[in-house]
């Protein structure tokens, strides 16, 4: 048997007759008879199932523990069953109000009666389990979900302030995926979409969250991940999706192939850092800048300038497909508003002369990049 069940009892002799009474059923058992280390094996483990007394050594009795077991994301939600001497009503309505699912007497026990609640216990949490996943997976790529990615980054930025290690997040679009629609059919899209996700899933590691975000576009949480692990991370998935053949439409040796291509948004938490502004970072400014160089390849959010202004970095090293030099353009009138202020005219001359050849460059620059759409534009046609 997979499922594996965590023992908590203080007395030894009681512990030793469970653990064999289970281990001879073929389960997999882990006993302690303290309250403290039942929830650090539970974070660490995950058992399916709890056995717990209610006196137990350390700190925790079992109440604490099954509403610390009910509480913490890490210890995956296990089916909890009290076993105790203790026999009152109030007893019993304590253990269920801390989250338990079942109570069984010490007093009468019977080896089959608790054999079968362990059964039982475990096939609701099986059922539980996958009702769970079904709820939280995309139909068609068999990603996450949105709603189950938004819960989930959540999660990990209060884990990664609480224990202070890295996290990145990755937003990833395909290129041109409406015109591809277009010309092949949303039944071709469907079918790249669902091989996208199958090649983001084989190129993740286990640790990591992959999600359908909506349409076209995908998400990765990657914890305990800083910057430069993330983009190795998205690079191999970035030229794995590149160097793929996607079959589009037909059968056999009359099957149709298509290159697809992604672009790639980059962000890690820092400090004050909210969910919502990590996804911005990520999404909105570096997939954008992205798409906007040229797509197929990545870019960084980093942070910001002494002036607020975003910096963003090629994570390829890659040459954009345009120059924007708005930002110098700006920097320079800013410039000669402070020379002016300082009433010194001698090095204002210099300046509108650079101003003037920057505007003529920006100029320059705009009629090579359109003669350069327009070419490709005539090529592929």
């Amino acid at each position: 048997m997979d499922e594996l069940v965590l023992l908590v009892e203080d007395e030894k002799q009681t512990r030793d007759i469970i653990l064999k009474s289970l281990e001879d059923e073929g389960y997999k058992v882990i006993a302690t008879p303290r309250g403290d280390k039942a929830i650090q094996i539970a974070i660490r483990e995950k058992p399916d199932l709890v056995i717990l007394d209610i006196m137990l050594e350390g700190p925790l009795d079992g109440y604490s523990v099954a509403r610390s077991l009910n509480v913490l994301d890490e210890t995956n939600a296990p089916y909890i069953i009290f076993l105790s001497t203790k026999k009152e009503v109030r007893d019993r309505i304590q253990g269920f109000a801390t989250g338990a699912h079942d109570f069984i007497s010490k007093n009468d026990f019977s080896s089959d009666e608790f054999l079968a609640r362990v059964e039982n216990g475990l096939r609701i949490k099986k059922t539980h389990d996958s009702l769970r996943d079904r709820s939280n997976i995309d139909g068609l790529t068999n990603l996450f979900n949105h709603r189950f990615f938004m819960e989930e980054l959540n999660r990990e930025v209060e884990k990664t302030i609480r224990l202070n290690m890295p996290l990145s997040l990755a937003f990833l679009d395909v290129d041109d995926f409406k015109m591809f629609n277009d010309r092949l059919g949303h039944y071709a899209g469907d079918r790249v979409l669902a091989q996208i996700a199958d090649i983001i899933k084989k190129s993740c590691r286990t640790s990591d969250i992959s999600a359908r975000y909506g349409g076209e576009e995908f998400t990765i949480i990657l914890p305990t991940t800083d910057i430069q692990g993330a983009q190795i991370v998205m690079e191999r998935i970035r030229k794995a999706i590149e160097h793929n053949k996607f079959p589009v439409r037909g059968s056999g040796v009359s099957m149709e192939f298509e290159k697809v291509t992604v672009s790639i948004g980059i962000a890690s938490y820092f400090s004050g850092l909210s969910p919502q502004l990590l996804i911005e970072y990520s999404d909105k400014k570096a997939l954008y800048r992205a798409k906007s160089a040229g797509k197929n390849r990545i870019y960084v959010f980093v942070g910001f300038d002494d002036q607020g202004k975003d910096i963003l970095i090629d994570a390829a090293g890659r040459k954009p497909d345009h120059i924007d030099i708005s930002s110098l353009l700006y920097k320079l009138k800013e410039v000669e508003a402070k020379v002016l202020n300082m009433d010194e005219p001698q090095f204002l001359k210099p300046l509108t002369r650079a101003r003037k050849e920057i505007e003529t460059l920006a100029e320059d620059l705009k009629q090579f990049y359109q003669k350069r759409i327009k070419d490709n534009d005539e090529t592929e046609s």
